[in-house]
């Protein structure tokens, strides 16, 4: 009786601490329940997610060789969508619409009223404002990959061909086109700020108005190109070819023309302030009424240019060449605006025939 009597306190004892015990223990389990069923519908929303991604993606490249120009250009936006989405489709949809640029380029377009130019079908057009938005890290496709050895060969564009294009008024910022090939091409009035036109072949393309402000175009081919009224603030045109373009107006203001190649250049009435033009071939250029204030032209050859009414205060001439340079009494010089020792300007004011302005 006695010992009955002592053993129920740790009876009473044990079961009082076995009961939150076992109320804990239920409450952990069923909390683990939870969560491993929660996960494994996170999993299953995941894997269907990807399910459904994976369709959208095949059927949008399926479209990609509709008939339609509209189908295929739907396509391509459904694939932007699609990499917005979900960022690991971001460089198949990128490399995918590099290769149909590629495949097509002008492919199915038509030619304008007056047979110059070509009208860019939308699809084409699409692809490459997509291809605006992110650039390609070189070298991903096997575009790239197989003129890896060449000079700009990682870049996305190489070798493609949109000659004769018309992209008038079109709005590609940032669009990578650098080493194509677009001489005799439109892109008046177009919008094209950061442009990357590296090495780009744009000969005798007309490029009026366009907005190329901090435009990158070393070493792009412009000779005998159309660039009235171009806005080129801040563009880099190291070692690019102007010759025989047309600037009238232009602001190339903190432009870099280091050693650009631009004999015969027209640039009548541009401003150049701040501009980089050392080393700049400029021989026989029109630079008649153009703003070069605290333009560098160091070692810059403006033999036989025609400087009526330019005006160079501020500018650094150390080095340059002005043999022949045609001035008048409008012209201004650096330090006291006296011409320099070589250099003979008109008496008089220098009206056209003369100055040879537009």
């Amino acid at each position: 009786m006695a010992g009955s009597e002592a053993t129920a306190p740790v009876s009473e004892h044990l079961r009082n601490w076995l009961l939150p015990a076992a109320a804990v223990a239920g409450v952990t389990v069923s909390l683990w329940s939870g969560y491993s069923t929660a996960s494994q519908n996170r999993e299953q929303a995941e894997r269907t997610r990807q399910t459904v991604v994976a369709e959208r993606f095949s059927r949008s490249v399926e479209q990609l060789g509709s008939a339609s120009p509209d189908v295929r250009l739907g396509s391509m936006y459904a694939m932007q969508r699609l990499a917005a989405d979900d960022g690991s489709y971001q460089k198949q949809v990128q490399e995918i619409l590099v290769a149909y640029l590629y495949a097509h380029e002008l492919a199915g377009s038509t030619r304008t009223a007056r047979g110059r130019y070509t009208k860019v079908n939308p699809d084409i057009v699409g692809a490459l404002m997509i291809l605006a938005a992110v650039k390609l890290d070189p070298p991903t496709t096997a575009i790239q990959r197989a003129n890896s050895d060449r000079e700009i060969g990682h870049y996305v564009f190489r070798g493609l061909g949109l000659q004769h294009a018309d992209l008038m008024k079109r709005s590609l910022p940032g669009i990578d086109l650098a080493g194509a090939s677009i001489e005799r091409s439109r892109f008046d009035d177009a919008d094209l700020p950061g442009a990357d036109l590296r090495g780009t072949f744009l000969a005798h393309s007309s490029l009026s108005m366009a907005n190329l402000a901090a435009a990158d175009l070393y070493t792009a081919d412009l000779s005998s190109a159309n660039l009235v009224w171009a806005h080129l603030k801040g563009a880099r045109l190291q070692k690019a070819s102007l010759a025989d373009s047309t600037l009238w107006h232009a602001n190339l203001d903190d432009a870099h023309l280091e050693n650009v190649y631009a004999p015969g250049v027209r640039m009548h009435g541009a401003t150049l302030r701040g501009a980089h033009l050392m080393g700049a071939a400029l021989g026989k250029a029109d630079l008649t009424n153009t703003d070069l204030t605290g333009a560098d032209l160091q070692h810059a050859d403006l033999s036989d240019a025609n400087l009526v009414g330019a005006d160079l205060r501020g500018a650094n001439i150390s080095g340059t060449r002005l043999r022949g340079v045609t001035c008048d009494l409008l012209t201004r010089w650096p330090n006291d605006g006296t011409p320099p020792r070589g250099v003979t300007c008109a008496d008089r004011v220098l009206t056209p025939p003369e100055s040879q302005r537009p």
